[in-house]
């Protein structure tokens, strides 16, 4: 079972907002959970980062910009993903 059906299972009564691509799946860590808050995904960000240099042959500039701006930036909803840096 992949990770996205995984936590879909797991947490059946929340909408978790997963990044469209299914390249990331590989970078989630989990769920985010904050007292008055929805769960959220988390996701690596450095991981994140390596596969926008993989996927898209961006250097690591242009894919942090990408993904500060189109990403870290992107509000959708309360629901949106978290980023989390475990190698800043």
């Amino acid at each position: 079972m992949n990770i996205r059906k995984r936590l879909t299972k797991e947490y059946p009564d929340h909408e978790l907002l997963f990044l469209s691509e299914t390249e990331y799946d590989v970078a989630i860590i989990g769920v985010c959970e904050q007292f008055g808050s929805v769960l959220k995904i988390a996701y690596n960000g450095d991981k994140v980062l390596k596969i926008l240099m993989k996927y898209s042959k961006m250097t690591f500039e242009d894919a942090y910009e990408y993904f500060n701006f189109n990403m870290v930036g992107a509000y959708m909803g309360e629901n949106t993903p978290v980023y989390i840096w475990t190698n800043p």
